[in-house]
């Protein structure tokens, strides 16, 4: 804690702007968090820019810092709060899919319903020539 006190005595010197500045680069989450509190009381009309702040929030979350607190020290909404918050325990559930399911997500085009025919076949048949013993597999590997 004596960083932070260290930093907040260092603020009423030479502006909360240019203390935070430095002191994001050094202190953690927590920390950083307690300097903001005492940032307001001695400069009252500063504050982080918002992306920051939504970082930090989260950075909280992770430590597990209570809800009142990291609203008091970010001075997000609550509201900013809950959705940082369902990022944060959806982006863990999402890393958990294997790839093949993510194929949904990355498509460019429109969502493609499930047939009931099974899948499409296709072969080369430039030739005017098909491997007629090899689609015969083919459809006996699917089931037809």
């Amino acid at each position: 804690m004596s960083a932070v006190l260290r930093f907040a005595g260092q603020a009423k010197r030479s502006g909360a702007a240019d203390t935070y500045a430095i002191a994001r680069r050094e202190l953690d989450a927590g920390d950083l968090g307690c300097l903001l509190l005492h940032l307001r009381r001695i400069d009252p009309d500063w504050r982080a820019p918002l992306k920051e702040r939504r970082l930090l929030a989260a950075a909280l979350l992770d430590l597990g810092a209570v809800d009142s607190v990291v609203v008091d020290q970010t001075e997000v909404s609550r509201t900013t709060l809950w959705r940082i918050r369902r990022e944060l325990v959806d982006g863990a559930k999402w890393a958990r899919k294997p790839a093949l399911e993510w194929a949904e997500f990355v498509s460019n085009g429109r969502p493609r319903s499930r047939s009931p025919y099974g899948p499409i076949l296709c072969c080369d048949a430039s030739s005017g020539n098909g491997d007629f013993e090899a689609i015969r597999r083919l459809l006996a590997g699917a089931g037809g």
